[in-house]
């Protein structure tokens, strides 16, 4: 990629015009605001759908029932979707209205997800979090974590995606800094330490390298944790 589309490219991710970060990013800006997904959410939902061929070899092929955090303007939550019943769950009202009108025929809530409460707890067979962890506060980690041990089955599953504090230093050299209202980067250890020191065992991983940005490593590290009880 030439530096000249590569600035584009990241002129697009910073388009603001209006509204709130997430307003600006997911209704606004035309790199982020399509019902299908970019190139950048397409690697990861290779990894994510990876993930679920997965968990469905191992337990046998099933309805899955799904909670989708952060969901955005639902791209992920529609995908999802052919896997069984899902719901979408993001804090941004009018987001979540935006999704409303790209999917209508998928559930959101306007929520965050520590006050979610419109569904049991023990729940859902699987939650899927790509590219929120990283927004939320370090004292606050925790209690994201068993709010997913809440709300999921005995043995249920947790698929998260973020990007690699690895390569941070290089991403902010090569794209710029992060400019997003939170951001707390995960290493590779750390981010597994956080969820199996809370109740969940590690089952499957992955990376993911963005071939269309000049960094040298793979960006995202993808996860399927499965609850221990």
């Amino acid at each position: 990629m030439s530096k000249e589309i590569l600035l584009k490219f990241l002129k697009k991710l910073r388009y603001k015009p209006n509204g709130t970060f997430y307003e600006s990013l997911f209704i606004y800006n035309p790199k982020w605001n399509e019902p299908i997904p970019n190139m950048d959410e397409m690697f990861r939902w290779v990894e994510i759908n990876g993930h679920i061929q997965y968990l469905l070899a191992k337990n046998g092929a099933r309805k899955l029932k799904i909670l989708d955090v952060g969901c955005g303007r639902g791209w992920l939550t529609n995908l999802l979707s052919k896997y069984g019943e899902v719901i979408g769950v993001e804090p941004d009202i009018k987001v979540t209205q935006y999704a409303k009108q790209l999917f209508p025929k998928i559930t959101f809530y306007p929520s965050d997800f520590l006050s979610f409460n419109k569904c049991d707890n023990n729940y859902f067979d699987l939650v899927v979090s790509s590219e929120v962890i990283e927004h939320i506060e370090i004292n606050d980690r925790n209690d994201f974590v068993l709010k997913m041990i809440d709300i999921l089955i005995p043995l249920g599953y947790v698929i998260i995606t973020t990007p690699r504090k690895e390569i941070e230093v290089e991403w902010i050299m090569n794209s710029g800094k992060p400019d997003q209202p939170i951001e707390n980067w995960f290493y590779e250890s750390e981010l597994i330490q956080l969820f199996t020191s809370n109740g969940f065992v590690l089952t499957n991983q992955s990376t993911v390298k963005l071939p269309f940005l000049n960094i040298s490593k793979d960006v995202y590290q993808t996860y399927l944790f499965q609850k221990s009880v």
